[in-house]
């Protein structure tokens, strides 16, 4: 399950995942995508409450911007929750997810904020900063080099789910490696 607080980019984005694996006949993955009102930590609470109903995935990935915050808690409050042989995992983009969207069409900027990783998206993408909906030619299947884009230069792109990433910076990559490798 890929679960996430993001309404509109995050989901959209999570559904072309979805989408990607269902399509590649040698996946035997099950992959849903379900949005969740609310700060990480009140997500996490209601997929893990008895109605949360993730109980028939094996894996729970919960997609969250860092939103100013340091997220390191919730990372490892996501990896120490889950039902027996469940395993839950945080994935973190810094400052926002658009340092993902952005690092399809090039390596990120030097970007702290919400808003200036948003402007650096909409003038890579030819887009306006707040539409937030993906564009219709997004080149998704560029995520492999967006793995290595996702960071600065000098920067450590994250290989395991403990990995905490750097601003700019997500955990992306370690989720489309186990989806996709």
């Amino acid at each position: 399950m890929l679960a996430t607080n993001g309404k509109i980019t995050e989901r959209e984005y999570l559904t072309l995942v979805q989408k990607r694996v269902h399509e590649d006949p040698a996946k035997k993955l099950s992959v849903k995508v379900q949005a969740v009102d609310g700060e990480p930590e009140r997500v996490l609470q209601k997929l893990t409450a008895p109605a949360g109903d993730t109980s028939s995935y094996d894996e729970v990935w919960i997609v969250v911007d860092a939103d100013g915050k340091d997220r390191r808690g919730f990372v490892d409050q996501c990896l120490r929750s889950g039902a027996k042989g469940q395993k839950i995992r945080a994935v973190v983009s810094d400052p926002c997810f658009e340092v993902w969207l952005c690092a399809h069409y090039q390596r990120i900027g030097n970007v702290a904020t919400q808003s200036q990783a948003q402007n650096q998206y909409a003038q890579v993408h030819g887009g306006d900063p707040k539409d937030k909906r993906l564009p219709v030619d997004f080149p998704f299947d560029n995520w492999k080099d967006a793995v290595g884009w996702c960071v600065l230069s000098n920067g450590r792109v994250p290989e395991k789910d403990t990995d905490y990433p750097p601003c700019p910076g997500t955990m992306m990559p370690v989720l489309m490696k186990r989806l996709f490798s």
